[in-house]
């Protein structure tokens, strides 16, 4: 897993402290927010062009896994919601990059983790750790235990 975000442009970088940000003042079981997809890969679109040179307006999403420990799965996807709604207020829906949340439990995510489940080995060699609440030990290696964004 990488460690850093500052490859991004600073826009993405403000965007991406807002999420995790919200997502703390209301998530209080949060253990792990990762960051994985084209803007982990460093091959994401912010505007695009197809062939021929017509512009596009084809944005990558923000793709966010968060790492919860006790808590329904439903409440979680409520609040989730709710800081999707925040984020995008004053925001255009067609020129921004959407937040698609994926929510998993530490103990599922562990599990699938040690199956090597082929979405969760791909987040796992892929992904930017944006915060660790150092609470639960994962099968996260030992080397990206750490806070990219306080």
């Amino acid at each position: 897993m990488k460690n850093s975000i500052v490859y991004l442009p600073s826009d993405k970088q403000a965007d991406l402290e807002v999420l995790v940000k919200e997502v703390l003042k209301r998530l209080y079981q949060t253990v792990f927010i990762i960051q994985y997809g084209s803007y982990a890969r460093d091959n994401y679109v912010h505007r695009g062009v197809r062939g021929g040179g017509i512009p596009t307006v084809k944005i990558s999403d923000y793709d966010i896994l968060l790492i919860t420990s006790g808590i329904n799965n439903k409440r979680a996807e409520t609040i989730l919601d709710n800081v999707e709604g925040i984020f995008f207020t004053g925001k255009d829906f067609d020129r921004d990059a959407l937040v698609p949340f994926i929510n998993d439990d530490i103990k599922n995510f562990n599990k699938f983790i040690g199956e090597s489940r082929y979405f969760y080995t791909q987040v796992k060699e892929e992904g930017i750790i944006l915060y660790n609440s150092w609470k639960i030990h994962s099968y996260l290696p030992p080397s990206v235990h750490f806070k990219v964004i306080p």
